[in-house]
């Protein structure tokens, strides 16, 4: 990460009575305090500890993967069909670092055949960027951008550089079966902070996502049911690090969600809290506190005597992060209102999720991640499903065959299960995805 200050281009240089007199009074904060990731809304994906991050780099890459889904209308009944799909996608890498800002970006294009539904292929796009600046020494400007067009089998498969993501309090809600069908999303987080002294910082930022569902093609009904969302949340927090490396602060959130089919739902937050590390590569984050969520749903939805959709509620979560060399481990849970997932409306949702990361030898490295939601609409509307619990579960396993081929495999298993009066059926999916990679990086720079 940046450290320190860079003479602005086409300014004479300083004298060196002047180098001793600013290094002296802004040496005790240049480095960059980075409070936990609820309180910046950007968290580091889960990684071992010996796959260091690189930088000063420009590379290209060649993959070709193929999946199967045993469920590929996401189907209730026991009538499934399935569906094998195949996705053929170069990309390009960048990574560059200097003085003051480091950015990375990785962009992925690519196209899908789906073996029983050509009417449904596709094109496909991925890209994400991750730029930090330092303004000066004690100002930091963090932007993160992640977009994806692709079907839900083939999400997150091709990937980049870039080491970070969005924290699951601003994420959107991702904790629904999908049927195949063309998927668009982008989130895009910005954070700016301001070390006002040694411990202390204050900051600034929000995040802005989309998500829209496709037509399945080949589906009896032709709809995935599901609806495109909008959501912009603002965020400003202060956190203060103690001594031995402990951090303690508060935040506000105010969210506001839209959805396709109208009506919209504001969300306001405060919530304090508190990291500590409690051994060498761990930490552990607490956070909690009110939550107030206002509906403004279409009158026509609304079912005749519902109750307002209007409420205070508390929010709350734990994470727990703990890297070493070989091994990277990741546990959260959360409490909170969100969108919808594709749902007509806001929802009340608890989420855990489980994710480990381990090499396994030089070449071997494996994988899991087990994740359970619960989604409780906070008004019923006609058409809902209600509410919703899912549980699904992601292995996998990646071989580097040489320095610059690699293959990997992963298989998953989800079950959702409905809690309205309708009983239906549960949804149950299987998927397998292999994948083969050709990578090759170049150095950039100095």
């Amino acid at each position: 990460m940046p450290a320190a200050s860079m003479p602005i281009v086409g300014s004479s240089p300083p004298s060196s009575a002047e180098v001793t007199e600013e290094s002296s009074a802004e040496l005790p904060y240049s480095e960059p305090l980075t409070p936990p990731s609820i309180a910046t809304g950007i968290q580091t994906l889960l990684v071992t500890g010996g796959e260091a991050s690189r930088s000063n780099f420009i590379g290209g890459n060649l993959q070709f993967s193929a999946g199967f889904d045993d469920n590929a209308f996401a189907s209730s009944s026991s009538r499934k069909v399935s569906d094998v799909s195949y996705l053929f996608s170069p990309g390009i890498m960048f990574a560059q670092t200097r003085t003051r800002w480091s950015w990375d970006l990785a962009y992925n294009p690519g196209f899908t055949i789906n073996q029983h539904f050509s009417q449904a292929n596709q094109s496909s796009h991925n890209l994400s960027s991750d730029l930090t600046f330092r303004v000066s020494p004690h100002v930091t400007f963090r932007l993160l951008d992640n977009f994806q067009k692709t079907s839900q089998l083939f999400s997150g498969v091709s990937s980049g550089p870039t080491g970070s993501d969005t924290a699951p309090l601003q994420a959107p809600n991702e904790s629904f079966v999908t049927p195949l069908s063309q998927f668009t999303g982008n989130v895009t987080t910005a954070d700016l902070g301001y070390r006002f002294s040694r411990s202390n910082i204050v900051g600034v930022g929000g995040t802005y996502y989309l998500r829209n569902y496709d037509e399945v093609a080949g589906s009896p009904t032709g709809s995935t049911n599901l609806v495109d969302t909008r959501s912009i949340l603002g965020n400003a927090y202060w956190g203060h690090q103690l001594s031995n490396k402990q951090w303690l602060g508060a935040a506000y959130n105010f969210q506001k969600i839209t959805f396709q089919i109208g009506g919209d739902t504001l969300i306001y937050r405060v919530i304090v809290f508190y990291a500590v590390p409690l051994w060498s590569g761990s930490n552990l984050s607490l956070w909690a506190g009110p939550e107030y969520s206002s509906n403004d749903a279409i009158p026509s939805l609304i079912p005749q005597g519902a109750t307002s959709g209007s409420r205070w509620s508390p929010a709350g979560g734990v994470a727990f992060d703990w890297q070493v060399k070989h091994t990277g481990f990741r546990a959260e849970y959360s409490h909170r209102t969100s969108d919808g997932g594709g749902l007509t409306t806001a929802v009340e949702q608890q989420e855990i999720d489980v994710g480990l990361r381990h090499q396994l030898s030089a070449r071997w490295t494996a994988s899991a991640d087990v994740r359970f939601g619960n989604n409780d609409p906070l008004q019923q509307l006609a058409g809902s499903v209600g509410s919703t619990k899912i549980i699904s579960g992601l292995v996998g396993i990646n071989r580097q065959i040489r320095n610059n081929l690699s293959f990997s495999a992963q298989y998953g298993r989800d079950h959702q299960a409905y809690g309205d009066a309708s009983s239906q059926a549960p949804t149950n999916r299987n998927r397998v995805v292999v994948s083969l990679s050709y990578s090759f990086i170049r150095p950039l720079g100095r």
